[in-house]
């Protein structure tokens, strides 16, 4: 049976609120991708939607379901092409200012066959976030429209910025 490896392509800690990070110049060396997030908001709330754009695409080229259980109850729903505040898929919820200091969501997003060229790309993306008493878990499942080979993503709070301490990094999968 094949196993894999993950090579780190890229790694950053934000140090200052950032509106978003980019991972650009993606090499296309890999099998699969697989990015991990660490991250808060510093929007006025206790959470805040993180979302995503595929080489810097905004308009229609995203569609996904999320199922997101949050202590009150499960939610499954369908967004399509995702608007607010602009064309981006919803990968989780994040942590916002007012949720308990010094908690980060983890975020973990997969990418298979990102590089081909014959096809549409999906990923999915799984968040766990804590605040308060209750604690939110999600499955996003996404595709985006368009079968160019991915070679940046960008990731951004639906409000605010990124809070220092935020982490972010990319991996490259390599089957052998």
């Amino acid at each position: 049976m094949p196993t894999s490896t993950y090579t780190p392509i890229a790694t950053t800690t934000i140090a200052s609120a950032t509106a978003s990070y980019t991972f650009s110049s993606i090499p296309q060396t890999y099998s699969d991708l697989v990015l991990e997030a660490t991250v808060r908001s510093d929007t006025s709330a206790a959470t805040s939607n993180l979302l995503l754009q595929v080489n810097g695409q905004t308009g229609n080229y995203y569609d996904g379901y999320y199922l997101r259980t949050d202590g009150a109850g499960i939610t499954a729903a369908r967004y399509n092409k995702y608007i607010n505040p602009t064309y981006a898929a919803p990968v989780g919820t994040m942590l916002a200012a007012t949720a308990t200091a010094n908690t980060y969501s983890i975020h973990t997003i997969n990418w298979n066959g990102y590089s081909q060229t014959n096809t549409n790309k999906t990923f999915l993306a799984r968040s766990n976030s804590t605040y308060v008493t209750n604690g939110i878990t999600e499955l996003v499942t996404n595709q985006y429209f368009a079968t160019t080979a991915i070679s940046s993503i960008t990731l951004f709070p639906e409000a605010g910025n990124f809070a220092a301490g935020s982490t972010l990094t990319l991996y490259g999968i390599k089957a052998e």
